[in-house]
């Protein structure tokens, strides 16, 4: 920070709104995406930074805000927004299209991520409480739908570690760890109230298995241990 006074390396105004999400694409490093409250999903190229590479825009009218974007961890030029249309869309680089589109929940959704170890599965978190897994190859219904929060899930991370392991955060305070292929209806294997506001942020640590951490509007960080899921009913 020293060596550039403080300021940013490149700085660019990526939205006409405000702008609530960015990712990494672990497959192809200069690569990076955000999204915004303009209905635009962008992606740049880090190494330039002028103008963006792509725009994906989400179809008008409807409500304007892309609330969360992932890139796929399997298939380069690949990656997934949630918007605030309640839908979750995956979308081609290479096409500039949404190859999917996913009526992922009754109201606004939230946040997307990708299972690590199936290229096909997804899962979804909206203001309708509730998370939702989906088969990119069946995606006219999910897969299962996981309650147990009381208010909007603000985040959903499958673990980079354990294929089973789903971790959300919610606007009820609360922190939540998930067996991903449980029976239907099971809870939650843990719960977390470590907070006394809001929990907007929640991930996994990468080289700690089990390991993740949340932050919320009562400004705390918090470090915590998921459990084992259970064995496989043989």
């Amino acid at each position: 920070a020293a060596a550039h006074g403080g300021r940013p390396l490149a700085a660019v105004r990526a939205h006409d709104a405000e702008a609530c999400g960015v990712d990494w694409s672990s497959l192809q490093k200069h690569l990076l995406a955000t999204c915004g409250w303009d209905r635009a999903v962008k992606v740049w190229n880090a190494e330039t930074l002028q103008a963006p590479v792509t725009v994906l825009a989400v179809a008008e009218p409807g409500p304007r805000e892309v609330h969360d974007v992932r890139w796929a961890p399997h298939t380069a030029g690949t990656l997934a927004s949630a918007a605030a249309d309640r839908t979750a869309r995956v979308w081609a680089l290479n096409t500039g299209r949404a190859e999917v589109v996913l009526g992922a929940h009754d109201a606004d959704v939230l946040s997307v991520d990708w299972h690590k170890y199936n290229p096909s599965v997804l899962a979804t978190g909206g203001v309708d409480r509730l998370i939702r897994l989906w088969d990119l190859r069946r995606p006219a219904a999910p897969l299962s739908v996981l309650r147990g929060h009381r208010l909007a899930v603000r985040r959903v991370r499958f673990s980079p570690h354990d294929e089973r392991l789903l971790l959300s955060c919610s606007y009820d305070m609360s922190a939540a760890v998930w067996d991903a292929a449980g029976p239907p209806g099971a809870p939650a294997l843990a719960t977390y109230a470590h907070h006394t506001e809001f929990v907007v942020g929640a991930e996994w640590a990468l080289f700690e298995p089990g390991l993740f951490a949340t932050c919320g509007w009562d400004g705390t960080l918090a470090l915590a241990q998921a459990p084992p899921p259970p064995p496989h009913n043989v």
